[in-house]
């Protein structure tokens, strides 16, 4: 996300403030509904987000929310489960 934020504030801060109260405001929705998201590979839920083209992928765990990434939905989609290096 921090990365996501950086580039679109390098355009306008407006646009980074946006995004990020986004990506929050996507947090408390999965905080309130875990299992509100679409599966998307075993107990990996992606949301997405409304106003740009990302999507959250995240793992509901016992006793709390494994975000993985968030993710440009432009990029090849077999870069979604990929492990950073």
């Amino acid at each position: 996300m921090n990365g996501a934020a950086r580039w679109h504030a390098t355009r306008s801060l407006k646009a980074a403030d946006a995004f990020i109260d986004e990506v929050y405001s996507c947090y408390k929705h999965i905080e309130q509904f875990p299992n509100g998201a679409v599966r998307v590979r075993g107990l990996v839920r992606q949301l997405p987000l409304s106003r740009f083209p990302f999507v959250i992928l995240y793992r509901p765990v016992k006793d709390h929310i494994a975000v993985l990434r968030v993710f440009h939905t432009s990029q090849n989609p077999k870069k979604k489960f990929r492990r950073k290096r």
